[in-house]
């Protein structure tokens, strides 16, 4: 078992589609939140009786192995063409391979093989200018608080749909980890994970921009049968937890990671920590 060292976020896009591409393998297994999450968000959309949405392709941005591609195929298969895109080749990769699979072929309009397709693509290269960058569904799980200024993606991606689409994204808030938190600030040290976006100003960005804007808010939690375990399962997801603005040194790490084990010793199932996750529903 490899140790656990600090790391920095990365700071473009490449060194992102690397991370991510590198845990391409690891992803499924240890991504259980954002499986869940993903789920959630396509149940928010049938939920609000958005299952019609305008005659137009659907995108994914951010699709990672696939869990919001099947549950999106699944969907809406029958009657949309839909792209699902991803910074890295290595997950494009994968969720081709997923959605390759048997139960998939019959999804399309009268019986037919559904029509999608897969591809490499950064979510700031939508141009909302350009008549084929239009859609009737934009849907984004787990990728928002990777862009260096969520309010213009979202403005954006806002601006890329059809009259009557929608944009539907779920993401971690500045308001996970709490369990964490406390640590850190009990032991006045440095907070390891990079930060997530601020969940009010988007909703309050939304309400202003949007003709319609629907969220929900809820605390998903992942539980660990130790801190190790916790801190390494953000570099099988391929997200590498390290903040550039306050690095924490690898003694100050161990002495985090003791002294949480040793706080949770009693419980035999481990820890628990809480995911913060946004699930903002806008229409144009």
């Amino acid at each position: 078992m490899e140790p656990l060292s600090p790391q920095q976020l990365p700071s473009s896009p490449e060194a992102i589609a690397a991370s991510f591409g590198a845990a391409a393998h690891t992803y499924d297994d240890y991504a259980l939140v954002q499986e869940q999450c993903a789920r959630q968000l396509v149940a928010f959309l049938s939920d609000k009786d958005m299952g019609q949405v305008p005659p137009a392709p659907i995108l994914e941005i951010g699709c990672g192995t696939g869990f919001l591609s099947e549950q999106l195929l699944g969907h809406y298969g029958d009657r949309h063409r839909l792209y699902f895109t991803d910074l890295a080749p290595q997950m494009v990769q994968a969720c081709q391979q997923r959605l390759t699979a048997p139960h998939f072929a019959n999804l399309g309009p009268d019986g037919a093989s559904p029509i999608f397709q897969v591809r490499e693509m950064d979510g700031t290269d939508l141009d909302p200018e350009q008549t084929e960058s239009r859609f009737s569904l934009i849907a984004s799980s787990f990728a928002l608080q990777w862009f260096e200024n969520p309010e213009a993606i979202l403005s954006k991606w806002l601006g890329c749909l059809v009259p009557g689409g929608w944009l539907a994204i779920a993401f971690p808030t500045c308001h996970s980890f709490r369990q964490l938190q406390a640590q850190c600030t009990e032991l006045n040290l440095p907070y390891p994970v990079m930060a997530m976006p601020d969940p009010t100003p988007l909703i309050s960005w939304g309400w202003e921009q949007a003709s319609q804007c629907i969220f929900h808010q809820d605390f998903v939690s992942l539980q660990a049968p130790s801190a190790q375990a916790f801190l390494r399962h953000f570099h099988r997801i391929g997200a590498v937890p390290q903040a550039p603005s306050k690095a924490i040194s690898t003694a100050q790490l161990r002495h985090l990671i003791r002294h949480w084990n040793q706080s949770t010793a009693s419980n035999p199932a481990g820890l628990e920590v809480d995911y913060h996750v946004t699930y903002l529903l806008l229409q144009r």
